[in-house]
């Protein structure tokens, strides 16, 4: 087969998207990676603080969190501003 044959149906770009395609999936697994890595970190962070012990608090607003963004389809913008309130409160209260 010629390279105009190949060119007329659109063929001769193929393996490169080919190429393209596996490499970017391979860098979102890696971005998602870290993203899942830091999710973890900074979660096993806030449950178990420098002090030791277990912060129930920061629990029972996650689980809340969670049961208002999946049941109850909360927005999250208003999800943010309600636990920055929240951190906020419990930071004056425990002083």
């Amino acid at each position: 087969m010629e390279r105009g044959d190949q060119e007329r149906r659109g063929e001769s770009g193929q393996p490169f998207a080919k190429r393209l395609r596996s490499a970017l999936a391979a860098v979102t697994v890696a971005v998602v990676g870290v993203i899942l890595n830091l999710a973890v970190w900074f979660g096993m962070r806030v449950i178990f603080p420098a002090g030791g012990g277990i912060d129930w608090i920061a629990i029972a607003l996650g689980v809340v969190t969670f049961i208002g963004l999946v049941k109850w389809k909360w927005d999250v913008i208003a999800v943010v501003v309600g636990g920055d309130f929240c951190g906020l409160m419990l930071h004056f209260l425990r002083g």
